[in-house]
């Protein structure tokens, strides 16, 4: 289940094409994610330049909350969003679902059938 804060940081991650943790700040308690932009060949390797200028802070346990919950996975420094965290909405919806059926329409159906069958034989 997401906290508001969690939520709040989900969301800001997802503006990001590719969310990458650049630094940690205040005694590993924060980190500073920026945004991995493009590839480009710089002497004959492959590097990915970085906007610095867009960035957030974030608290270092609402991150690894949302991965140990698998929203994310952290693959070295980048950030990934598995299919929970892009479609957190319909994860709970289908949870809720589940939910009121285990708690409302199996016990409206278990006494519905036991009436039934108490007025069919009892009559």
């Amino acid at each position: 289940m997401l906290t508001y804060q969690t939520y709040k940081l989900l969301k800001s991650l997802r503006k990001f094409k590719i969310p990458y943790i650049y630094e940690s700040l205040d005694d590993n308690l924060k980190c500073r994610i920026i945004e991995k932009e493009e590839l480009h060949l710089k002497n004959n390797d492959l590097v990915f330049s970085y906007n610095k200028d867009n960035f957030l802070i974030a608290r270092v346990d609402e991150i690894k909350y949302l991965e140990s919950e698998s929203y994310i996975t952290i693959n070295k420094r980048n950030i990934e969003f598995t299919h929970k965290g892009y479609r957190h909405f319909q994860i709970s919806l289908i949870d809720l679902g589940k939910f009121l059926g285990r708690s409302v329409i199996t016990p409206v159906a278990v006494s519905f059938i036991t009436a039934l069958l108490t007025v069919l034989f009892f009559k």
